[in-house]
């Protein structure tokens, strides 16, 4: 099962995606200089992450940038 901490992080997750997909759908996104070093320095994590919000934004109709893969992340590292 998950410890405390697991669920705590999985509760962060889970609030921020849902208060973000109606930011997402007016177009507004985080801004994030150092996307390129997230995506080299934790490759799995980040194409897991980028991956689910492909789906999203098929299954929403919206644009996610890359960006908002490091706001999770950071939930990870």
């Amino acid at each position: 099962g998950m410890n405390k901490q697991e669920f705590k992080t999985a509760c962060g997750i889970i609030i921020h995606i849902t208060m973000a997909i109606s930011r997402w759908q007016n177009k507004e996104y985080n801004l994030e200089k150092n996307t390129k070093f997230y995506e080299e320095s934790y490759p799995d994590k980040f194409k897991i992450i980028e991956d689910t919000f492909d789906r999203i934004s098929q299954k929403y109709k919206i644009q996610i940038k890359k960006a908002e893969v490091v706001a999770i992340l950071r939930y990870l590292i």
